[in-house]
């Protein structure tokens, strides 16, 4: 599988590259300008972007994927998770957002998933007066339609978040 990764922090990027490269072809680029003209002649399965860069932010970054058809799924990790920045995120179709620091086994998992995801088209969004969703705190994970997702620390917060405060 294609990964484009988009870092400006050389040595976080090899840090990355290392995780990400044992089953993967991986490609790195330093900033939004550079991952346009990347993906202007390449393609990406998947993206896993900082979301604090120098040119810009992840939500720059996820308005230009909006253009592509498909779009790739994101993995955006981020040292400054806040809940508007989260849930702006979400919104703009960020598939999972990792909180720094985390082992890199969290990164890899969330990276397959973005991939399965986005090789079975299941980047659908969630109708919750249609699909009956159950957390498991105790996992950190959540059940729908009989299927159990395994979610990131930071993904269950943002789901109880988003839940809590539907229709507000």
């Amino acid at each position: 599988m294609q990964i484009l990764v988009v870092e400006d922090d050389l040595s976080f990027a090899q840090v990355l590259l290392k995780i990400l490269s044992e089953d993967n072809a991986v490609h790195v680029v330093s900033g939004i300008g550079s991952a346009v003209n990347y993906l202007s002649s390449n393609p990406a399965d998947v993206i896993v972007s900082d979301f604090r860069l120098q040119e810009g932010d992840g939500h720059q970054l996820m308005r230009f994927l909006a253009t592509l058809n498909p779009a790739p799924p994101v993995v955006m990790i981020t040292a400054f998770a806040e809940k508007e920045m989260a849930i702006a995120s979400i919104n703009l179709g960020v598939f999972a957002l990792l909180e720094k620091p985390f082992q890199p086994e969290v990164l890899r998992r969330a990276v397959a998933r973005a991939l399965n995801a986005g090789l079975n088209g299941n980047r659908r969004a969630l109708n919750s007066e249609s699909a009956e969703i159950k957390l498991i705190a105790e996992l950190s994970a959540v059940e729908c339609e009989g299927q159990q997702i395994i979610l990131t620390q930071t993904e269950f917060r943002i789901l109880t978040l988003l839940i809590s405060n539907a229709g507000s």
